[in-house]
C-alpha cells in the first residue's frame, strides 16, 4: 500500500505512476517474472492516462519487463482483490483511533493479521 497525505501531494497519474515505480524499486516484488499484468477500473485520471503508458514505456526499454499488460474490468463487474483489501483497511480504521499519518499506515498493516500489509510511505520525496 502507497500512502501519502493529500497535502503532500493529489491523486492523479503522476502519483499513480510514482507508487508503482517506488513499489518496483522497493524490492517488495522479489520476482524474476518478465510479464507485468496490471487491472484497472476505468478512472481515466488515475489509471487511463499517459503518465502510466509512459512509464509501462520506461520499464520495457530499460528491460524491466519484456511485456505489459494493462486490462480493465468491464463497466459495473469492477470488484476486485484491491476493493477487498480497502474493505478489510475500512473496517480496522472504524476500530482504531486514527490521529496521525503513522496511526493510518498502523491501521494498514494490522487490517489482515495473518499477512500484514506492506506499507510505503510515498509523502518523503518519492512522488513526482
Amino acid at each position: 500500500m502507497c500512502v501519502w497525505h493529500e497535502g503532500q501531494s493529489g491523486r492523479g497519474g503522476n502519483q499513480m505512476a510514482s507508487c508503482l515505480l517506488q513499489a518496483l524499486k522497493s524490492g517488495l516484488f522479489n520476482t524474476y517474472k518478465r510479464k507485468l499484468c496490471m487491472w484497472s477500473d476505468n478512472c481515466a485520471v488515475q489509471l487511463k492516462n499517459r503518465m502510466l503508458l509512459f512509464l509501462y514505456v520506461f520499464l520495457v526499454v530499460n528491460d524491466t519487463f519484456d511485456t505489459i499488460e494493462q486490462r480493465f474490468h468491464i463497466s459495473g463487474h469492477s470488484f476486485s482483490a484491491s476493493d477487498r483489501d480497502f474493505a478489510m483497511i475500512e473496517k480496522r480504521a472504524k476500530h482504531s483511533k486514527l490521529v496521525n499519518a503513522e496511526d493510518v499506515k498502523n491501521a494498514i498493516r494490522t487490517a489482515r493479521p495473518s499477512r500484514p500489509y506492506k506499507v510505503l510511505d510515498m509523502g518523503k520525496g518519492t512522488i513526482f
